[in-house]
């Protein structure tokens, strides 16, 4: 993220001098990032009013540690068995992709192409609650802050967590919705669901992003 936005530093200082020429300066590529947390609770801008002390000390009784961010959404749980991915990209390196289409086409349908085209799950898309719905339950949740055009943060799945952190608390603003997981609808289909892992699925995941945006993935473990 701080390297987009040195560049981005670089480059309007560039334009202002026409001693320099862009060619000469690469563009930071497109970096994704996957992830497995430990158990926490991040709240978004727009429950940062909302949580109370009280609350905080119920995450604690459940083990779970608990953290304010700047990105957008409401509180959500991070943690085992669920999949986390974060895009950084500088959205005026791509022709036309507006926020909207970034969060719609770059994130949140590469993760339904997913689901359909190795699990068979019909999902949808819910404008009033961003994130992935199967029937009425959320499988994937989003949480995008953009500065100077430049991306962060992404998505989260839930693969196989225990579903008690994100049914005990109301989750993303959902007062009525519950969350559930990829290993909690295909319990019927034991011979998949037991072949589910982390690193399998961001591999599905972070493909179908980068055949959106046109890109050559270069793995790196870290």
């Amino acid at each position: 993220m701080d390297q987009n936005l040195q560049y981005k530093s670089l480059t309007s200082k560039i334009r202002r001098n026409n001693n320099y020429n862009l060619e000469t300066i690469d563009p930071i590529p497109p970096t994704i990032l996957t992830f497995e947390f430990e158990n926490v609770y991040v709240s978004g801008l727009k429950s940062k009013q909302k949580i109370k002390e009280s609350d905080i000390e119920n995450f604690k009784k459940i083990e779970c540690e608990f953290y304010q961010l700047n990105r957008g959404g409401e509180l959500t749980w991070h943690g085992k068995g669920q999949l986390v991915t974060y895009l950084v990209l500088n959205l005026k390196d791509f022709a036309k992709l507006s926020p909207k289409c970034y969060v719609n086409n770059v994130l949140l349908k590469p993760l339904q192409n997913v689901l359909k085209n190795e699990f068979k799950l019909e999902t949808n898309l819910n404008d009033l609650n961003p994130g992935i719905f199967y029937k009425n339950d959320k499988i994937a949740s989003i949480g995008v802050r953009i500065r100077h055009g430049v991306t962060e943060y992404g998505t989260s799945l839930n693969l196989n967590p225990d579903l008690k952190y994100l049914n005990t608390f109301e989750m993303c603003g959902i007062k009525d919705g519950k969350q559930t997981s990829l290993v909690n609808i295909l319990r019927d289909k034991k011979d998949i669901a037991d072949d589910l892992n982390i690193e399998k699925m961001s591999d599905l995941y972070v493909k179908q992003i980068a055949d959106v945006l046109s890109l050559v993935v270069e793995k790196t473990i870290l």
